[in-house]
């Protein structure tokens, strides 16, 4: 049975072919599907129709659907390990500093970033897709802890850490008001005295031994 967002979506954007492509209303298209039927039942000529494009044009630029998953994210990704470069102050600092400031300057719409953050949170599928993304991420940050000195195996930890703090802080500001690079900021707050306590006492055992 086809849903009534997806035959509101196909209504709003016809079956034409644009001149160009929009990627990023392509994928807000497409949350909105995922949002409403679920990512593993919404197949890609759905996504096409409603975005009102070709089949073969949605394949030429997301040639997998969890591609539109990840589309936005792969931009954060750049701009963090830019971010994280620029930033003063010690790696725990400098990673939650990077964090808040890729969601500052974040493209689109809150609510588009919102539903985003829906599906993620509820669809099983999609956390499985973010997460084997998320490597390049956690490396960016990882070799930001290696580069102060803190052990290869803890940077790994850490990193990990300050990814899922970012996910908590996310799925906390979808249902509340404040503004997200404060809820983010908050969470990370804590995240950075927990992740100094782990390196001050990493250091001190390791001084012990030697």
């Amino acid at each position: 049975m086809v849903g009534a967002a997806y035959a509101g979506l196909v209504a709003a954007n016809g079956r034409g072919r644009p001149a160009t492509i929009d990627r990023d209303h392509v994928v807000t298209v497409a949350m909105e599907l995922f949002s409403t039927q679920g990512f593993a039942t919404t197949t890609m000529d759905q996504i096409a129709a409603a975005a009102g494009i070709s089949r073969k044009s949605l394949f030429l630029y997301f040639p997998a659907k969890g591609d539109l998953i990840w589309h936005r994210s792969a931009g954060f990704v750049e701009n963090l390990r830019e971010d994280i470069a620029g930033a003063h102050g010690d790696a725990a600092e400098a990673v939650a500093a990077a964090i808040v400031s890729g969601y500052r300057d974040a493209h689109g719409s809150r609510e588009t970033l919102r539903t985003q953050i829906r599906v993620h949170e509820n669809d099983p599928g999609v956390q499985e897709i973010i997460e084997s993304h998320s490597r390049e991420w956690r490396a960016i940050a990882s070799e930001r802890f290696t580069r102060d000195g803190v052990d290869p195996l803890l940077a790994e930890m850490l990193a990990y850490g300050f990814w899922r703090a970012m996910w908590i802080a996310m799925e906390s500001w979808v249902g509340g008001s404040d503004d997200l690079p404060v809820v983010l900021r908050d969470q990370l707050d804590i995240t950075v005295a927990f992740a100094r306590r782990l390196i001050a006492a990493d250091g001190s055992a390791r001084a012990e031994v030697s």
